[in-house]
């Protein structure tokens, strides 16, 4: 019975990896069509890289640059793809990932173009990943794709859906350290510390980079850039950053920006409380201004 279970599962896992091999080669014409930029990610492109995934996801995920995301979102919808607008319950922030499904598709879509923890300008961001892109063929179709040093980095990406305050408790992150320790040269390794650093990334990564025995470096914040893409604000305040990092940085530094940000006299204490309330208003209604966009 368990063989025959086992059977069952890899035949599924076979027919899945077809029907997204398809999806991908679908998705690089309308991105062709359209003079759209984006990178295939995820579990998919590991074996290119001579890298194992513990799971196949049943969604193709895509870096997409984040001036051409509405675009994008748009030119599906015109395929057929509908977005799924999911609930938040454990976090005020919204969702970084656009999810889309087709009905004659028997896998989904997911965008990604703002990344959770990256602090630094979501361009700038896109940029280092295209200049660094790797180029793999799927279905006989040349498909641009994260590069190694990439893959690696999203793969310690613990909250990538962006909707948890906390890391994910069936973090694959153990295991992907095992791998990576023996499989990354120590260029690679100097190589994803310094792209994690210029991301504004070191404090999401921080166990991950440890784990490799890498530095996180100092503490940031959120970017101007960052927080309007991530917020869909044409402007913002240092509060909006400040609660934004609040929000998004590892608990055990939260408290170092709420200590150094606040002037510790009662009317200090006031303006932040007056500002924190202005800016959380703002991350709540942020999920109507970023459906707005598409």
């Amino acid at each position: 019975m368990a063989r025959s279970s086992e059977r069952e599962s890899s035949a599924r896992g076979v027919a899945l990896r077809a029907v997204k091999d398809r999806l991908i080669v679908s998705l690089r014409a309308t991105l062709a069509e359209n003079d759209l930029s984006a990178l295939v990610a995820g579990g998919i492109v590991f074996p290119a890289h001579s890298l194992i995934s513990p799971r196949l996801s049943r969604a193709v995920s895509l870096i997409v640059a984040p001036a051409d995301h509405p675009d994008l979102v748009n030119a599906l919808e015109r395929d057929g793809w509908t977005v799924e607008h999911g609930h938040r319950f454990v976090s005020p922030l919204p969702s970084s990932v656009t999810r889309l499904r087709h009905v004659d598709w028997d896998a989904g879509v997911n965008l990604h173009s703002v990344i959770p923890g990256f602090f630094g300008d979501p361009e700038r961001t896109f940029d280092l990943l295209w200049e660094n892109r790797s180029i793999i063929e799927i279905g006989g179709v040349a498909v641009a794709a994260l590069d190694r040093v990439s893959t690696v980095i999203f793969a310690g990406h613990d909250r990538l859906a962006g909707d948890r305050t906390r890391p994910n408790p069936e973090s694959n992150l153990d295991y992907f350290l095992r791998q990576f320790r023996s499989a990354l040269s120590v260029r690679e390794c100097r190589e994803l510390e310094r792209r994690v650093h210029a991301f504004g990334g070191g404090q999401e990564l921080g166990r991950f980079l440890e784990g490799l025995g890498l530095e996180a470096g100092p503490l940031v914040l959120p970017s101007d850039e960052y927080t309007m893409a991530r917020l869909g604000l044409d402007r913002v305040t240092m509060a909006d950053c400040c609660l934004l990092g609040v929000f998004e940085l590892p608990v055990e530094v939260r408290w170092a920006v709420i200590r150094h940000k606040v002037r510790w006299t009662p009317a200090g204490i006031a303006r932040a409380m007056r500002a924190g309330v202005a800016s959380f208003v703002r991350i709540r209604t942020a999920p109507r201004r970023l459906e707005s966009a598409f």
